[in-house]
């Protein structure tokens, strides 16, 4: 990857960590959803038009399958990070009633299915949820799960090879 495809990354990393904060930042609230379900469509339509952004200035406008996927993948690395640093600010200094409130919800959940052990559930749920585990959690699952599924299918869009017209060789590309 080159280098200004890196920097072009973690540039627009930011913006996008920022959606992806305040997609969660919405869901909170239980009668946005209809917004909330804005920002699902908009962070891949985002994702795309900075793909094709890094295609045409940074490329030159010819991007591999690869590079697609792996410049995808580290944008939305990048803003899972923004995004996991933005949660554990959240969840430490402005809410930090939030994860026990979330704790309490899933435990009342357990209660009306009369699951077994429902107390010991709870407190591994204490142990684990702290702000940081929380926000790493979500920033392993928007990765791995989200990142790598839209990186590959934006890859299979937004790639573009070199025309065969061109009089540079495939590997100066």
């Amino acid at each position: 990857m080159k280098a200004e495809a890196l920097k072009h990354a973690m540039n627009y990393g930011l913006g996008l960590g920022l959606l992806f904060f305040l997609n969660f930042f919405v869901g909170m609230f239980p009668g946005w959803n209809f917004l909330q379900i804005l920002f699902w469509i908009a962070i891949p339509i985002v994702g795309y038009k900075l793909c094709v952004n890094c295609r045409e200035k940074i490329y030159g406008g010819v991007m591999s399958y690869g590079q697609v996927v792996w410049y995808n993948f580290q944008l939305y690395f990048y803003a899972s990070l923004v995004s996991a640093a933005m949660k554990v600010f959240y969840f430490k200094f402005i809410n930090p009633q939030y994860l026990s409130d979330l704790i309490e919800q899933v435990a009342a959940v357990m209660d009306g299915m009369s699951l077994p052990n429902v107390e010991e559930m709870v407190s591994l749920l204490y142990q684990v949820y702290t702000p940081l585990n929380f926000a790493l959690i979500n920033m392993f699952f928007t990765v791995t799960v989200i990142g790598v599924i839209v990186s590959l299918i934006t890859a299979a869009i937004v790639y573009k090879k070199p025309s065969l017209f061109d009089k540079k060789t495939e590997e100066e590309w």
